[in-house]
């Protein structure tokens, strides 16, 4: 009797540890670090986000869009502006960093208003690698 509670607890903290949200993710050479939304930025229905991308691989990628079935679209702001899209060069084994100084991602059209601690899916798109999801958290500055 006591083993098969063991193997019950041992199960269960399996499962749970299998349910909880990544901060990190990766997807062949192309790793994402900690995603996060600055509850700042929200206001007409959009959100800015910031994240490291790097590319471990020995030829450069281009991530070509970024979705959610959270937001209408998402948009790369770099210091020309939005762009209609995303189409973001990630060098050889160099990291990208998407900061408020930009570039960085805008959701826009988002379905509702959030609140910290709560998270947005995002599904990252690129030329070559298969395609990598990871949750955006929402935070303020301070709680990032």
């Amino acid at each position: 009797m006591q083993r098969v509670i063991c193997i019950l607890i041992l199960l269960s903290a399996v499962l749970a540890g299998s349910t909880a949200h990544a901060h990190s993710t990766q997807s062949g050479d192309i790793k994402i670090g900690h995603v996060w939304a600055d509850i700042a930025t929200q206001r007409d229905g959009r959100i800015d986000v910031y994240l490291p991308i790097y590319n471990g691989g020995i030829e450069a990628e281009t991530l070509v869009a970024v979705t959610s079935p959270e937001a209408e679209k998402i948009l790369l702001v770099t210091m020309q502006g939005e762009q209609a899209g995303v189409n973001l060069l990630l060098p050889s084994r160099k990291p990208v960093n998407l900061t408020e100084r930009k570039p960085f991602l805008r959701l826009i059209g988002l379905k509702r208003a959030y609140q910290p601690g709560e998270e947005i899916p995002l599904s990252f798109q690129f030329t070559k690698t298969p395609p990598a999801t990871i949750a955006a958290h929402i935070a303020d500055q301070a709680g990032h």
